[in-house]
């Protein structure tokens, strides 16, 4: 349905199931595998690149480093450059895969008789990753039954059942549609309240419809750099989840939205689609061992083996033999080292002819820069996580960093968030309860205590990971 007298194009889309799940596999994409389609699709050479925010500059520059300096391996790289999704196999069975998740291939030690476990050596990358017996991954392994994912039974679609239509509003909220909801209250759920001049159009969707303050660069050791790298592996919702649904991408947050308040569970391919798509986790290995974000993993694929036959074989059925783990080092990005980092997040090495070079390429003078150290926390990261997906100035924007001023308001915003959630968490465990998200808003509420809207379910999901007597609770970035 279009509007003809507005400049308003679109007031909403009947589709069907296929198309439903191709939208809500844009939950699934981790940021790095975003911006990786959006280059290929629509390239450097075109009139009009398709940059996200400080994203691009990330990952561009993350492209520039050497792999042989700066980082563990060639393998960890290319991970950030091209990582997978947890939703992998269910994304090979879209109508639409926009992340081409088919055409990825597994390698694993060219030796048959290694003696070492397979499932410990996987690669996705052919002859740059080493088994642990000294030989080249260059053999591939092949998924098998790849389209055949649990996912309920028959009459199931990818993420929503088949056969049943949804009603899209040009901002992507998305609802069943049913007949049981009064059309009235169905176009209100599509924030649609004037439909004066409104027609009706069949529509067919192709791929193509889819003293300043300013802080110039920041100095900081390879903790912080594979804090930025990692951004790249967080799938779409996931970074919804952290955000509290805020992410200032107003079209995803309409749609993650919709999972949470508009569809319900019987429309969804299985039971708990609904919690994978609103907290999709990142597959195993993928977490960096110092990742100050409240964030998990989860096995994706599994090793199979006949030694009679001398074959092998990937499968996504955790009734499979062995489960396939990325082993990880540490962090990504090697250290010691000290790194340049732009404010659109670019990364270099660091060396005082990177720096001067910096300062006159800019075109500033040495007496009007004013050093500021910065500690980087669960606050700070969350705000440059934000402020990467629409802003080319990431670190001004989202640390809010000011020369004239302390940077104690910083701290101190944290600490009483913080305290605010830890007083409300206690209060639930002493009358016996569970500690949830909705329990801690309604106790801040009755307080009179506003915190930023993803600190309750932040606090929530890591109290389920800790015990709240026996734990510090704090975070950070540096040891």
């Amino acid at each position: 349905m279009i509007n003809k007298q507005k400049t308003k194009v679109l007031y909403f889309a009947e589709v069907d199931s296929d198309f439903a799940d191709v939208l809500l596999s844009f939950l699934t994409l981790p940021l790095g595998k975003i911006v990786r389609v959006l280059k290929k699709r629509y390239g450097e050479d075109q009139e009009s690149p398709v940059n996200i925010g400080s994203l691009t500059t990330l990952y561009d520059g993350l492209a520039n480093l050497d792999s042989v300096h700066f980082f563990s391996t060639e393998v960890d790289k290319q991970t950030l450059l091209n990582p997978i999704s947890s939703f992998d196999a269910e994304l090979g069975k879209l109508k639409l895969d926009v992340s081409d998740s088919k055409s990825t291939k597994y390698f694993t030690c060219g030796n048959w008789h290694c003696v070492y476990s397979r499932s410990l050596n996987i690669s996705i990358h052919c002859d740059t990753g080493r088994c642990l017996c000294g030989s080249m991954m260059n053999r591939e392994v092949i998924i098998i039954n790849k389209s055949q994912v649990d996912n309920g039974g028959g009459g199931c679609g990818v993420f929503t059942m088949n056969k049943v239509s949804f009603l899209i509003s040009d901002d992507l909220r998305m609802l069943p549609n049913v007949a049981a909801v009064p059309i009235v209250q169905t176009l209100r759920n599509l924030g649609i309240t004037d439909t004066d001049g409104a027609e009706l159009r069949n529509v067919t969707f192709g791929f193509s419809e889819k003293s300043t303050n300013k802080l110039l660069f920041a100095q900081a050791g390879e903790d912080f750099v594979d804090f930025l790298v990692s951004l790249l592996t967080i799938p779409l919702g996931g970074v919804e989840c952290l955000l509290g649904g805020n992410t200032c991408l107003t079209s995803m947050d309409n749609l993650y939205a919709s999972i949470a308040d508009l569809i319900n569970e019987k429309y969804l391919a299985s039971p708990d689609i609904k919690h994978k798509l609103m907290n999709p986790k990142l597959p195993q290995g993928y977490m960096s061992k110092k990742q100050i974000l409240p964030l998990s993993e989860q096995v994706v694929l599994y090793y199979c083996r006949e030694n009679n036959q001398y074959k092998d074989w990937l499968s996504y059925s955790s009734a499979a033999a062995d489960p396939v783990i990325r082993y990880a080092e540490g962090n990504y990005v090697k250290g010691p080292k000290m790194y340049m980092v732009s404010d659109d997040l670019t990364v270099t090495p660091s060396s005082m002819s990177s720096t001067i070079s910096v300062l006159n390429e800019l075109k500033v003078s040495l007496s009007d820069i004013e050093e500021v150290e910065v500690c980087i926390g669960l606050q700070e990261g969350l705000s440059i996580l934000k402020a990467s997906l629409t802003s080319t100035s990431a670190l001004t924007n989202g640390l809010k960093i000011s020369p004239s001023l302390s940077q104690q308001p910083i701290a101190e915003t944290l600490n009483l968030n913080f305290v605010a959630c830890t007083y409300a968490a206690l209060v639930l465990r002493d009358d016996g309860m569970d500690v949830t998200a909705e329990k801690i808003e309604t106790l801040l509420k009755a307080a009179n205590f506003n915190v930023e809207s993803y600190w309750p379910s932040l606090f929530a999901k890591l109290c389920e990971k800790r015990n709240i007597e026996e734990s510090n609770l704090g975070f950070g970035l540096f040891d």
